[in-house]
């Protein structure tokens, strides 16, 4: 349910629709340009590596590997109670890029 005050962002459209989207649609703050590729730039560094740490650099999704990893139980525990929220999660995104015309 849409009540206005919230909005549901997917994964995937991460980090481009937070300048847009989300702070100046739906916030109305106001973004320009330097201001947005500041944002997408910072979103390239892994947030939990420093300089001079073995984490340091550029964000690399690990999806795949941690998927590759889980036990054949854990996927069925995770088709059975998780993708049923996941799935409402990514209606309720598609809803709200619907409103903001993305």
């Amino acid at each position: 349910t849409h009540t206005g005050k919230g909005m549901m962002l997917h994964y995937a459209d991460l980090p481009e629709s937070v300048p847009t989207a989300l702070l100046r649609d739906h916030f109305r703050a106001p973004v320009d340009a330097a201001g947005t590729a500041l944002m997408l730039e910072s979103s390239k560094m892994y947030s939990k590596g420093r300089k001079g740490t073995p984490k340091a650099g550029e964000f690399g999704g690990d999806n795949e590997k941690k998927e590759n990893a889980a036990s054949e139980k854990i996927k069925t525990a995770a088709k059975r109670f998780l993708y049923p929220i996941y799935d409402k999660c990514v209606a309720a995104a598609e809803h709200d890029k619907s409103i903001h015309g993305q």
